[in-house]
């Protein structure tokens, strides 16, 4: 550390960054490993605070960041990205700034647009919260009565605290309620809240079962189902990963070896291996309409009713909605053999 700056080596093995900026400037790269790189845009809709703003969360680029890559930090909303590390370990040498004022606050951000100072603490939102644990661990029978109590006095930024610190509840239709009285308080943007919760359970489902694979193809499959936000950036990166095969082949190839882990669970007495991800068994046939639909085949043209029902179970799991099998997503451009 100088003066005026700092040099750091981050060591990685299974990190994820959120979706952030920086208040400092400076650069980094990748010493050893490889991490893949989201960048964003943010178009500030409304400020609700210092620390709370809501907008439009764009993706803008996604990139493979191999050993010796540079990237800039430009410090504030002009390097807002987001960084999923690929070996373990990954090393990144940073050289940087110290904090500046003009930069503050180093805002996080919640697709789909909300950015927050993560660092922010609120004294009442925190002992409302450490009320309501201790009142769910008494199994106080006025419990959700008084969360909903302190959800309809409480100011929008509270809300949103209060809502980000609760979200967890094993109860979600509690939590479903809990977002139906935000709304009755501050109107549509609570959904804008909830949205963002889902999506935050989606990249921590995602972070944490990545931790039963330590196969680097399968890591490096996950990191673009967290990051990349449709299909055609994940073709896109999967072609500059392996760039000697059509990517719709590697991404099958993916897909199938996904299906095969399997976790060891006992239920009643009988044990059972459901797939950790939610895949059915894979079989050749089922290969071959997931190859015709992520090529732009729609799913008017796959008959049978099991395939729809495949379809349709893939398109439920948030897990894999970037490959559009959902009915209801459009099919972007489709990208065909080399």
């Amino acid at each position: 550390m100088g003066r005026r700056f700092h040099i750091d080596a981050l060591f990685w093995v299974d990190s994820v960054t959120e979706i952030h900026q920086h208040a400092f400037r400076g650069a980094f790269q990748v010493l050893a490993g490889g991490s893949i790189q989201t960048s964003y845009s943010f178009a500030r809709e409304r400020v609700i605070t210092g620390e709370l703003q809501v907008g439009r969360l764009h993706a803008t680029e996604s990139k493979l960041l191999r050993a010796g890559d540079v990237e800039p930090i430009r410090g504030g909303d002009r390097s807002i990205h987001a960084l999923f590390h690929l070996m373990r370990p990954s090393v990144s040498l940073v050289v940087r700034t110290k904090s500046e004022q003009s930069l503050l606050p180093q805002y996080s951000y919640l697709p789909p647009g909300i950015a927050y100072d993560a660092l922010y603490s609120d004294p009442h939102a925190l002992r409302t919260v450490q009320m309501a644990e201790l009142l769910c661990a008494l199994d106080d029978p006025r419990f959700e009565e008084r969360l909903v109590g302190a959800i309809a006095r409480s100011d929008l930024h509270t809300c949103f605290l209060l809502l980000k610190k609760l979200r967890s509840l094993p109860d979600r239709s509690l939590f479903a309620r809990l977002v139906d009285a935000a709304a009755q308080r501050h109107g549509a943007i609570a959904q804008t809240f909830a949205a963002a919760f889902e999506e935050m359970a989606r990249q921590e489902s995602i972070v944490h079962k990545r931790t039963l694979v330590k196969d680097p193809e399968l890591r490096f499959f996950l990191a673009l189902l967290l990051h990349a936000t449709s299909r055609q950036p994940i073709l896109e990166l999967t072609r500059a990963h392996v760039p000697h095969r059509d990517p719709i082949e590697t991404v099958l190839g993916w897909l199938v070896a996904l299906s095969k882990v399997t976790l060891k669970l006992q239920l009643g007495g009988t044990p059972w291996e459901p797939n950790a991800f939610g895949l059915p068994t894979l079989d050749d046939t089922m290969v071959d309409v997931i190859r015709r639909r992520l090529r732009g085949e729609p799913l008017a043209a796959i008959g049978e009713p099991r395939f729809r029902q495949l379809f349709a179970s893939l398109g439920s799991t948030s897990m894999f909605r970037g490959l559009s099998f959902d009915s209801r997503s459009g099919m972007d451009g489709a990208v065909g053999g080399r």
